[in-house]
Order: structure tokens, then C-alpha cells, then sequence
């Protein structure tokens, strides 16, 4: 079952599964990066404590930490937010930081499965017959007793239950830099992490279009800066691309990894440098970006900048150490 639930959700996997450590992250963005989510988590936000939950089951950047884990899921799916229940489901399945409990599996996945998270229409659907008939009776009392708290606090502001729908809503308005709207999807409990087309999250749509102030407010309220899409870009990938000064100046002042390489090979300082945007260059290089990075072409930052006539940064590049 655990195997099943994994391959159906994303957003489980990068919860508990240690990331790929193929590429350097500097410590001051990973040192950013804790900060914002400790910050974002103790403010309330359920999608902070959801990722700052996954820090410490992997033990990324914190000490592994199993208590602390199931405290912030716990806080997180009590706000009504589907994938903290996810996990925390998944956690009483596997006993993993909690006695194994088939009823409260039971009840967070069903609560999930109702706002139509699909790793838990999954989860429901296969734990069901492993019930035992007391393990029904207290998982229904567990519903009667809080899930309709819980329910009502998820949906207080009002729209749609349906929690894909409310994904795909606040990642259209990540895009059209609607902020009301993206207030108002978060509000209902929206995954800020969530992929849409081409693998996309509202920060990704947000970022690649400039829509400074929503990215601020997303990171703001937890979500993670690492998100990739299909080509393996991450938002500061396409701000780095498109050459949104005030996007990577915010991705990176909350903990963005400049050394991230997308399915070519390619860094944000080589996409920024590529395609001229020199005031961006110059904020990677500070931020830590590595100018002897090649991609799979071979070519480098300087190589790049070089070729397309930016002197501007390929002076920027050799006073780094680019050769």
C-alpha cells in the first residue's frame, strides 16, 4: 500500500524520501531556507509546517527529529490541510513516530479523500477492508467527533471542497498575478507545492511570468523554493530565464539553491547569462551560483555569455573565477 500511495502523490515522496544530493547547495540558502519555514510554521501556516515537518523526518538540515515531525504534521492536518493529513495517515499506518493505529490512518485519510486528494481516495480505498470492526466504529467516532471541525475550518472561507480544483485555481492565479485570488486559495486550504501543466506549482507560474509580490506571498506561507517541473526548472530557473530581477532577488533571499541543474544541465546562471540579463548574473554569483558549471552541451555561463556577445557579464563571470 505504501509503495501505491507514493507512486500516486509527489508531494508524499519529497515528505519522506531524502533529496537527490547531486548538486551543491550553498549553506546560506539552506540556512534561509529553515529560517523562513520556522518562521512561516510558528505564524500558523499549515503549509509551512508541512514542509518544515518533512525537514525533520528526512533530517534535512535539522538533526532527525521523528517528534518535532509529527507535531508540525499534526498541526498542519488539524488546519485542514490535505497533504498533512496525508502523512500523518501514513504515519499511523507505518507506526513511523506514532503507535501503528488503523483507525486514525483511516480517519486523516478520509478527511483528505473528501476535499479529492487522490493519494488518499487510494489510501481509503485499500485500508478499508483491513479494518477491524472496533477500528471502524473509532475511526467513525474519530469523524464524528472532529472532522467536521476540521472540515469547517478548511472550507471557512467559503468555495469548493474539491482540493484539485482548488490547485489548479490558485496555480491560474499564480499566473495571471491575481493575489486576491491566491488569497483566497490558500484560504481554502490550496497546495502552494502542488504540479499542474508541465509539472508546474503556482510559484513556478508566478515566477516565470514576474509576478513578484505572489511569489513573496507564497514563500511567505511555506512553500518551498525547490520545486521542479517537468524540464527539472525551478521557479529561480525561470526567473533566471525570463530575467525577473525582483523574483530571484526574493527566491534567493529565501533560501533558492543557484546551483540547482534542470534536465540540460543548465544552472540559473547559465540560463541568466545566455540570455543577457546581467543585474540577475550578478545576484546568482553572490548568492553562491558556481560560474564552472557546464551543462550537458558543454557550454558554460561564460561560453554562453561570450558567444552571445554579453561583455558585461562575461566580465562578471571571469572576475568570479569563470576562466
Amino acid at each position: 500500500m505504501v509503495l501505491n500511495m507514493l507512486s500516486a502523490d509527489r508531494r508524499l515522496r519529497e515528505a519522506i524520501q531524502n533529496p537527490a544530493t547531486d548538486h551543491n547547495i550553498p549553506q546560506v540558502a539552506r540556512a534561509r531556507t529553515l529560517e523562513r519555514l520556522e518562521k512561516a510554521a510558528a505564524e500558523g501556516f499549515a503549509h509551512a509546517q508541512y514542509n518544515l515537518a518533512g525537514k525533520y523526518l528526512r533530517g534535512e538540515d535539522v538533526p532527525k527529529d521523528i517528534d518535532a515531525a509529527q507535531q508540525w504534521v499534526s498541526k498542519a492536518a488539524e488546519q485542514g490541510y490535505a497533504p498533512a493529513q496525508v502523512l500523518l495517515g501514513l504515519m499511523r499506518y507505518t507506526g513511523v513516530g506514532l503507535p501503528r493505529d488503523l483507525a486514525e490512518t483511516a480517519f486523516w485519510w478520509s478527511l483528505a479523500a473528501d476535499r479529492g486528494h487522490p493519494a488518499a481516495k487510494l489510501g481509503s480505498s485499500l485500508i478499508s477492508p483491513q479494518l477491524k470492526p472496533d477500528e471502524v466504529i473509532r475511526s467513525k467516532q474519530l469523524r464524528a467527533r472532529w472532522g467536521n471541525l476540521i472540515n469547517d475550518i478548511a472550507s471557512a472561507s467559503a468555495g469548493g471542497n474539491d482540493i484539485r480544483q482548488t490547485n489548479e485555481n490558485l496555480q491560474k492565479a499564480a499566473e495571471e498575478g491575481d493575489t486576491g485570488a491566491v488569497m483566497a486559495m490558500l484560504a481554502q486550504g490550496a497546495d502552494a507545492d502542488s504540479a499542474g501543466e508541465d509539472g508546474r506549482n503556482a510559484v513556478i507560474n508566478a515566477a516565470w511570468r514576474g509576478r513578484n509580490q505572489i511569489v513573496r506571498l507564497l514563500l511567505q506561507r511555506g512553500a518551498t523554493t525547490e520545486f521542479s517541473d517537468s524540464d527539472g526548472r525551478t521557479p529561480l530557473l525561470w526567473a533566471a530565464i525570463n530575467g525577473h530581477e525582483k523574483v530571484a532577488q526574493d527566491l534567493i533571499a529565501s533560501g533558492a539553491n543557484p546551483n540547482h541543474l534542470d534536465h540540460d544541465g543548465s544552472t540559473a546562471l547559465i540560463r541568466a547569462a545566455w540570455n543577457g540579463h546581467a543585474s540577475v548574473v550578478r545576484q546568482l554569483l553572490e548568492a553562491g551560483a558556481d560560474p564552472l558549471v557546464v551543462d550537458n552541451n558543454g557550454q558554460s555561463a561564460l561560453s554562453l555569455a561570450r558567444r552571445e556577445g554579453h561583455t558585461a557579464i562575461v566580465e562578471a563571470l571571469r572576475s568570479a573565477g569563470a576562466p
